[in-house]
């Protein structure tokens, strides 16, 4: 996957103009010069920008790139014109949204398999190159909201804002000539002069040992820190929280890919997230294998059927015991939700357990206005046909401006 910049001529192209309103598209900015640069990426900063979007496109469309004519069309293209067209004011300010592009799936990863190697972040989902780009723009400060695909992307997120974070503390030298920001700016890296066969053959034991440590989380000043990252730092694992009719946690036994049920497990394994919430899973939904995991594996999870049905707990005091629980890890929070959870949006998967899109829109706002959220992540919707495509693009319009106006009340 190849991330397509998003231009100012495209946004222009979507505007509706009208005379004695601002338009958010308007005001709204892409990267100064249509590349992505380190320039380029301050500059838009120091005009205010807060938010990244960030698109991600499993459908391949049948023909006409992003137009109506599509057949299948993802949920980042059918988002932004009427994302776009909002009005720009004091409840939300165009300035603050810089639009970066979206990842376009080439027909030929459509359905991949890639084989297991030493590491599951040798895994195709994490060479498609989201998570240097989310590890980029979280470096700058800015928070990804990240749209569309299916679930597995959750892993490039994650594993992209952990090392994100961790960026944050190099000096500017330092962060220009890091491996990780050269592959996202498309730069040719330095690293690895010798081939990894040659530079093990003489370690010695103590030097072995040292390695091995440095591949395990560690604690230091109270933080736990994760393994070193591709260039040899210890990064900063985060905690996620879920809105999602299925677990996404599934046993890792077996795979040789990162799928849709077993993301956040990936996440978990690879030491990128530390704690991880479930709510609204379906009872009826997840197999005993993956609950059992789940449980082993210390995730708070809420059931659609204990808040809605059994009725053992409300939905508000759900809300508040997730925050404080994500309050008490100390760390900067992931916010997912999926739309195989929200009722009456279309989605790639089904479920009999869905809330409704008020509800969805609550859990978003409270937990964007409660936590340190270091991105937000909206997967699993798609549009086959005009009428989806509005409802789609409506849902999601809700959901990112009720994360930007939840990020506000705490940023000011």
């Amino acid at each position: 996957m190849s991330l397509q910049i998003f231009k100012r001529a495209e946004l222009n192209s979507l505007l509706s103009k009208r005379l004695g309103e601002t338009k958010l598209g308007e005001l709204a900015q892409t990267l100064p010069g249509d590349a992505l640069t380190d320039e380029a990426l301050e500059q838009a900063v120091g005009q205010g920008a807060r938010y990244a979007l960030i698109g991600i496109s499993d459908a391949q469309p049948s023909g006409g790139g992003a137009g109506k004519s599509s057949a299948v069309q993802s949920d980042w293209r059918v988002f932004l014109q009427r994302f776009l067209n909002l009005q720009s004011n004091f409840y939300l300010d165009g300035r603050e949204i810089l639009i970066i592009g979206d990842f376009a799936a080439e027909k030929h990863e459509i359905g991949a398999v890639s084989e297991r190697k030493s590491r599951p972040d040798s895994l195709i989902e994490a060479q498609n190159g989201v998570f240097p780009i989310v590890a980029l723009v979280r470096s700058y400060g800015l928070i990804p909201i990240v749209i569309g695909g299916k679930h597995q992307h959750a892993f490039s997120v994650i594993k992209g804002t952990a090392l994100g974070l961790s960026l944050t503390e190099l000096t500017k030298e330092e962060f220009l000539e890091n491996a990780l920001v050269k592959t996202a700016f498309g730069e040719e890296s330095d690293s690895g002069d010798a081939p990894a066969s040659e530079a093990e053959e003489n370690l010695s034991l103590a030097e072995a040992v040292r390695r091995q440590l440095q591949n395990e989380p560690q604690l230091q000043d109270g933080r736990m820190l994760g393994p070193v990252d591709e260039c040899g730092r210890h990064f900063l694992p985060i905690s996620v929280i879920n809105c999602d009719a299925k677990g996404r946690f599934a046993p890792l036994d077996g795979y040789v890919r990162v799928e849709s049920d077993n993301a956040l497990s990936y996440a978990k394994h690879e030491h990128y997230l530390h704690n991880y919430c479930l709510i609204n899973y379906s009872e009826s939904e997840n197999s005993a294998n993956m609950l059992s995991y789940m449980r082993m594996h210390d995730v708070r999870a809420f059931s659609y059927e204990s808040v809605f049905i059994r009725r053992e707990i409300s939905y508000g005091d759900m809300l508040d015991f997730a925050i404080n629980l994500m309050q008490s890890t100390g760390q900067d929070i992931g916010l997912e939700l999926d739309f195989d959870s929200v009722m009456g949006l279309p989605s790639y998967e089904s479920s009999l357990t869905k809330i409704s899109l008020a509800e969805a829109a609550g859990y978003i706002y409270s937990m964007a206005s409660s936590l340190p959220v270091a991105y937000c992540y909206l997967s699993g919707g798609i549009a086959k046909s005009e009428f989806e495509r509005t409802v789609l693009s409506k849902g999601l319009v809700m959901l990112v401006s009720s994360f930007v106006k939840g990020c506000n009340m705490q940023l000011g």
